[in-house]
């Protein structure tokens, strides 16, 4: 008897660490133990958090609960790689000199009329670049991002905007949470009659001591979507011209050999 307790013992203990070592190897392959995660339908698409590129962009279902409590470990944010960056209010675009026609910025409203940072874009003769960006007690918690036709944003019946639908959309945990996240999407992606962009993010307004007192719902600001309650809106891009400057008065072609 003695001896059957110990053989079903041993049979018991190696099921365990069979199913230990097939949770490990699930684990590693499952992105969100990163701490974010990135979808994309648009090919081509490249993602920069807080100025570190992020090349898991997958086209896996995508959940809407963020899961963070009313309180963030300051600490933890500040030691970690995001800590290296330039966090608040500035975008990570760089100067306007590199790209066809400047830097575009909009507001970024949280509970319709709550400044909590901007969105930035900006294009050179191949790529589209948004960013958002916060103010320095904002966090971003999820991002949802539609770059296209007016006639194609993803809508409800009424139609309402539905960012759940978007074709870009990015998630982050309590000690992954964003203040600067760059797209760059390809020109061959954006239309070229005209185009709008619908920047939606899921946002937490921080105290000092890391307490969350507010967490909204935050869109770039512009025309509402519909004139119904829901305030969805977006915004009407432009595209910089990328043709170089005329010559200046009284230039000839001669002058251009000598």
């Amino acid at each position: 008897m003695k001896k059957l307790t110990l053989v079903v013992l041993a049979v018991v203990a190696f099921f365990v660490a069979c199913q230990k070592e097939v949770s490990s190897v699930k684990d590693a392959k499952n992105p969100v133990k990163s701490g974010v995660v990135t979808t994309s339908q648009i090919p081509g698409i490249t993602f920069l958090k807080d100025g570190y590129p992020y090349p898991n962009i997958t086209n896996n279902s995508f959940g809407a609960n963020d899961g963070i409590g009313w309180f963030l470990d300051l600490n933890a944010l500040a030691g970690s790689y995001k800590s290296t960056s330039t966090q608040g209010a500035t975008s990570s675009l760089g100067g306007e000199e590199l790209y066809c026609g400047g830097i575009k910025t909009v507001n970024m409203l949280a509970g319709q009329n709550i400044l909590m940072g901007t969105l930035t874009y900006a294009n050179d003769a191949d790529n589209l670049y948004i960013t958002y960006t916060t103010n320095p007690d904002w966090y971003m918690s999820e991002i949802h991002l539609y770059v296209g036709t007016l006639a194609g944003t993803p809508k409800s019946g009424g139609g309402t905007a539905v960012p759940g639908k978007f074709p870009i959309k990015s998630t982050f945990t309590s000690s992954t949470l964003a203040q600067s996240v760059t797209y760059t999407i390809p020109l061959s992606n954006v239309p070229a009659s005209g185009f709008i962009i619908a920047a939606h993010s899921s946002v937490l307004r921080v105290d000092t001591d890391g307490d969350v007192v507010t967490k909204e719902t935050a869109w770039a600001a512009g025309p509402r979507f519909t004139s119904t309650k829901n305030w969805a809106t977006y915004v009407v891009g432009q595209l910089g011209d990328c043709a170089p400057p005329p010559p200046p008065p009284g230039f000839t072609s001669n002058q251009s050999t000598k």
